[in-house]
């Protein structure tokens, strides 16, 4: 199952040793035996990512490459392949030239690295992410940065449009809600009685921290554990916890 695949391994990320887990995915990519998936190659280059070895990310997706049969190698598949090498290595510039020349680019993705670039009024005023940020995640998305930006205002608006969407959702997220409601700062535990992934509690417990200043470095520690897969709001939120 590819979903418990990536809980899995997001759970390494956070607790393992990350050169035994660069030697155990090189060689499940090299078996002969193995069915040949981005997905394995996708979590070795996020290893590589975390241990500072970004220059040989590229090398890696070019030898993976390389074996796949002509008609596979289409430009839809080329640009998805730089599109997932820029964005893992982190370098976020030549991600937005990509995105924003690709027009078949998803607009969730193109919303995220616009937000993490500071700019989040372009975000909220450009009519290809209306739909888009009817979502919560998205609204709390530019919520926080919005606060980033010292722009208070737009970053209460977004995350009272945030508390809406989640109020519409499942238990958890309306317990979520709550939390962005209730005059106290959260403890760990009510943190960890939500259920909801790891990514999105770490973008949650962030944007927090513009309801409960006081708290802000013991939440934005809690905000950094949890922010360990490279998901779309990963950098986003790294740059929140990168104040501590």
């Amino acid at each position: 199952d590819s979903d418990l695949d990536r809980i899995r391994h997001d759970i390494r990320l956070a607790a393992d040793n990350l050169a035994t887990m660069e030697a155990e995915y090189r060689t499940r990519i090299q078996s002969p035996g193995i069915r040949r998936n981005f997905t394995d190659l996708s979590h070795l280059c996020e290893v590589l990512a975390m241990q500072g070895k970004n220059n040989e990310i590229a090398n890696e997706v070019q030898k993976w490459y390389a074996p796949l049969r002509s008609e596979q190698r289409n430009a839809e598949g080329s640009r998805q392949i730089s599109q997932s090498i820029n964005f893992i290595s982190g370098d976020l510039e030549a991600l937005r030239k990509d995105l924003e020349s690709d027009p078949q680019a998803d607009p969730s993705m193109l919303l995220h690295l616009l937000a993490t670039l500071g700019r989040p009024a372009d975000v909220a005023s450009d009519p290809r992410f209306a739909e888009t940020l009817k979502e919560s995640d998205h609204a709390l998305v530019l919520s926080l940065a919005f606060s980033l930006a010292d722009l208070p205002t737009q970053a209460d608006e977004w995350r009272a449009n945030a508390v809406a969407a989640m109020n519409l959702g499942e238990s958890d997220n309306q317990r979520a809600a709550e939390l962005l409601l209730q005059p106290t700062a959260p403890t760990p535990a009510e943190l960890r009685e939500i259920v909801i992934q790891p990514e999105r509690k770490g973008l949650l417990v962030a944007v927090l921290t513009q309801r409960f200043p006081e708290q802000k470095k013991e939440l934005l520690e809690f905000a950094r554990r949890l922010n360990v897969g490279r998901y779309p709001m990963y950098y986003l939120v790294k740059k929140a916890t990168d104040q501590i």
